[in-house]
């Protein structure tokens, strides 16, 4: 039976690690989303590309910050891609400003928030604003016009079933 030094192996782990980021990370990166199955990279490389401006990266690094609790961090970096007019990143910060986490609770800038990401296209907006003018929510009362004009938005994008 073959022994394995565990401290090597672990070593052997990390540098493949290094190697792939290093190699393969943005083309990968790149092409996450069409992925059948979300893919998980070290945080060191989101945080890389976070701070040299990637909004994909500011966006992946604010939602893992987000689960693992770390709201003003995440609303800092989804902040970041928002700020760059990133759909993802004007949902991620609407997110954040409905359940208060990070910020104060401010259903308004989550409405407008949603919109901007919606109005570019952000499918998961979208369902939210109709959510919010279907049945009230984010301090709104039910809108018939705006309900309808959300519902032809996410029917001309093929949204509804993503």
């Amino acid at each position: 039976m073959k022994r394995y030094n565990l401290l090597e192996s672990q070593q052997a782990v990390r540098d493949r690690v290094v190697e792939f980021g290093k190699t393969v990370i943005e083309p990968v990166a790149a092409e996450y989303d069409r992925r059948p199955e979300p893919q998980i990279f070290p945080r060191d490389y989101y945080e890389k590309a976070a701070e040299a401006g990637s909004p994909e990266a500011q966006v992946r690094l604010g939602f893992l910050l987000d689960h693992a609790e770390d709201n003003e961090k995440a609303v800092h970096w989804y902040r970041a891609a928002a700020d760059q007019g990133y759909p993802d990143g004007l949902g991620g910060l609407a997110e954040m400003y409905a359940k208060g986490e990070g910020v104060p609770r401010d259903p308004a800038k989550a409405r407008e928030l949603f919109e901007k990401a919606g109005e570019a296209g952000h499918a998961p907006s979208i369902r939210v604003l109709i959510a919010a003018y279907d049945q009230g929510g984010l301090d709104v009362e039910r809108d018939a016009s705006k309900l309808a004009y959300w519902r032809d938005k996410q029917a001309s994008l093929n949204t509804s079933e993503d």
